[in-house]
């Protein structure tokens, strides 16, 4: 019994320590350049599986990071709190990068919640930060993010 854990333990620390390599490959980025010439490295969520599984899970973003999803059309998009361990502020863009709607500061839902926190907003794209990156960087409705996706948006399902 002792050497199947042993096999065991091993085979796990091997799988472990090969994460943060699968994760690296499998993950796409884009520069979001900001009105006021700053950038947001942001990671794709442009498959159905990217956008569900989102930013669950994690506990912060760097310091100008965040995801940017891509949906597969404009009109109202809904975004829920599920399994978040972070506040987060997300904005919604429309087709050509402009930001229709900006909701500050989501809390992850509480251990118990019954109601998770949601936004809900028009756009084609979803950018999400850190909670007070919106302020910070000075975002407004109307203002225009540019990005170019390293795929034709037809793709996107």
């Amino acid at each position: 019994m002792q050497k199947v854990w042993h096999v065991f333990f091993s085979f796990s620390l091997l799988l472990s320590s090969n994460l943060p390599t699968l994760y690296a490959e499998d993950t796409t980025w884009v520069e979001v350049k900001l009105p006021n010439s700053q950038t947001i490295r942001a990671e794709l969520a442009y498959t159905s599986q990217k956008r569900i599984r989102g930013l669950m899970f994690r506990r912060s973003l760097k310091p100008r990071h965040g995801m940017l999803f891509v949906m597969p059309e404009q009109r109202m998009q809904a975004f829920w709190m599920k399994n978040m361990k972070m506040a987060l502020d997300i904005l919604f863009l429309s087709d050509d990068g402009t930001i229709t709607k900006i909701v500050e500061s989501i809390p992850p839902p509480s251990e118990n919640a019954q109601n998770i926190p949601r936004a809900v907003g028009f756009g084609r794209f979803v950018l999400e930060l850190s909670a007070g990156s919106a302020r910070a960087e000075q975002l407004s409705i109307g203002d225009r993010l540019a990005f170019e996706l390293p795929f034709a948006l037809e793709s996107v399902h």
